[in-house]
């Protein structure tokens, strides 16, 4: 969404009409989850033609909010087919949400399974790459697929951008150091989006 409102910004260097109203409607923009609501938010915010540099500005000074705990949690995310699917955050304990950290994102292997993992949670916190990402500092995401939303297809890569996303508005995100990698299937999908997809990812 950031990479989106920059790249716009871009094309109205030179447009008149500047409104400080258009703060609040970016502020919404960025929380805004409905694609109707988005479309609406973002007409609103180029139409008071703010400058590059004063959206850049905006969007880099826009404060992320502590959230209050640190370590595992296990979440869940309505997936485009209309299943809900769990998902699971790792933050360090030394996560600062005043400074960028970067985010990992770890796509488990036998995706075509029919069934979910039994315990997210468990593989999430027992994974060899969570002492990893602690000791560096790395937030790390687990997406969990299955038949119908392998990493590969349209439901399921929709499945990890959704997530980018929303950790992107709950957490300091670093975006120049968001990484993709796995097991197995995972890291197949690790592949193809760096083939199909290389300008979402470092690495």
């Amino acid at each position: 969404m950031r990479s989106l409102l920059l790249a716009v910004g871009l094309l109205l260097v030179a447009l008149p009409g500047f409104a400080e109203g258009w703060r609040a409607d970016l502020d919404a923009l960025l929380e805004a989850e409905a694609p109707e609501r988005v479309e609406e938010l973002l007409a609103r915010v180029l139409a008071a033609g703010p400058d590059c540099a004063e959206l850049s500005a905006a969007i880099a000074a826009r404060p992320f909010p502590d959230p209050g705990w640190r370590g595992a949690r296990l979440d869940s995310i309505l997936c485009e087919d209309g299943v809900l699917r769990p998902y699971v955050v790792l933050l360090p304990t030394g996560y600062d949400a005043a400074r960028p950290a970067p985010l990992f994102v770890w796509l488990h292997g036998g995706v075509g399974r029919a069934a979910i993992y039994d315990d997210p949670l468990g593989y999430a916190t027992e994974h060899e790459i969570t002492a990893t990402a602690e000791a560096e500092g790395w937030i790390l995401l687990f997406p969990f697929g299955q038949a119908g939303a392998v990493w590969w297809d349209e439901v399921g890569m929709a499945n990890i951008d959704a997530q980018i996303r929303l950790s992107k508005r709950r957490y300091n995100v670093d975006d120049d150091r968001v990484w993709l990698g796995g097991f197995s299937d995972g890291a197949s999908a690790a592949w193809f989006f760096g083939m199909a997809r290389p300008d979402d990812y470092a690495a």
